[in-house]
């Protein structure tokens, strides 16, 4: 009978412990974001590049903080242009969740300044050399879909600025007036050496630095060895007279706190902008947000990339009236030089579709991407 007990006291035990470490739910919204996925030999698109097949992986599980040389438009050959029958159909809101934004005054020069820091370094260390925007039109646009014939039609009107998350040229935007802007997206070996074999085919450009450097999932690097990094193999660029954006940090907590720390340990870089990443669902955040680093750093900045995105989907209205609100500032602002929303892409990779600015039917321009390349809300 003491043994019968016993045996039955360890079954309920172990049936106990069963149900306190039973299976537990997932995490919702675990995607595995791939637009990060950039040109091989031939801009084919790999997707096999799992270093960056990640990109923007799990976004709605961060903490984020709710915290391009310039071509005239008549150097653009009409043969160049891609003619589309597309309707330029526009979405109408159904109501307005965002007050309209004050802009600053000084807006007649679309970001064709010094950026509104004084000449010089910055307090703790890189050295501004910002001089013009190489946007002659603000309104840009990401890639990765390889070099096809749609991007004429992206490239409509000359002097947007454009990139791939790579360092890889898209000569039919270049060829219609955009101004492709190269990237060295990281520590990854691939990587350099695909940037040190293309930076030749670039004349004058701008050249953006390492893609969110303090997310583990991206380029993923310590501010100190970001600086080794960058004093490798972007500071000798200067000398073949291009200049130098910043890392993209993201727009976690920790991403501010990256750059700062990053700018300060950079003594002698050259650095001619900042480049802000920023996902959320207020406009008047993602404001607050780009003034938070013109105040600091005193330079221009590159926004490449935007979205109405968090926690919570967007819906069409919500993505329609961040997107009028964020580029009505944007549009406004003199300090900034050019901007990239997301996603002119076929795959939004987890962020909300109602962002996408693509139709995936044709490669042209939706609705929310017309009136997007024609600040036309």
């Amino acid at each position: 009978m003491a043994n019968k007990f016993l045996n039955l006291l360890a079954a309920a035990t172990l049936a106990v412990v069963a149900c306190s470490y039973g299976v537990q739910p997932g995490a919702a919204l675990t995607t595995g974001h791939a637009h990060g996925d950039v040109f091989a030999h031939g801009h084919s698109l790999r997707r096999s590049d799992t270093s960056v097949s990640s990109k923007r992986s799990s976004r709605a599980r961060r903490a984020e903080s709710s915290v391009c040389k310039v071509r005239d438009e008549s150097s653009s050959s009409s043969t160049n242009v891609v003619t589309t029958t597309s309707t330029k159909k526009k979405h109408q809101p159904t109501s307005t969740s965002e007050a309209p934004v004050e802009t600053t005054a000084a807006s007649s020069d679309n970001g064709n300044s010094s950026g509104g820091g004084s000449s010089g370094s910055y307090s703790r260390g890189s050295v501004n050399t910002s001089g013009d925007s190489p946007c002659s039109n603000k309104v840009g646009f990401s890639w990765n879909m390889g070099d096809r014939s749609e991007l004429s039609i992206w490239s409509a009107g000359g002097g947007r600025c454009a990139y791939t998350w790579s360092s890889w040229p898209l000569d039919t935007a270049a060829n219609a007036g955009s101004v492709v802007l190269p990237m060295l997206w990281g520590n990854d070996g691939n990587k350099i050496s695909e940037f040190e074999q293309n930076m030749p085919k670039y004349k004058d450009t701008v050249i953006l630095g390492f893609n969110e450097p303090n997310e583990g999932s991206q380029s993923n690097m310590k501010p100190s060895d970001a600086v080794a990094l960058w004093w490798k193999h972007m500071e000798p660029q200067v000398q073949n007279g291009h200049r130098l954006c910043s890392p993209a940090v993201s727009s976690a907590q920790n991403g501010f706190p990256w750059m700062q720390e990053f700018m300060s340990s950079c003594e002698g870089c050259h650095i001619s902008c900042v480049s802000t990443h920023w996902y959320g669902t207020s406009a008047k955040e993602f404001i607050a947000y780009q003034q938070k680093f013109l105040d600091e750093f005193g330079l221009p900045l590159l926004v490449t990339e935007f979205a109405c995105h968090r926690w919570r989907p967007c819906d069409d209205d919500d993505a329609w009236n961040f997107l009028k609100t964020a580029t009505a500032w944007l549009n406004g602002e003199s300090r900034v030089w050019g901007y990239m929303a997301f996603g002119s892409l076929d795959d939004m990779v987890g962020v909300s579709p109602a962002d996408q600015l693509l139709d995936v039917s044709n490669y042209e321009p939706n609705s929310l991407g017309w009136a997007y390349l024609d600040s036309s809300f």
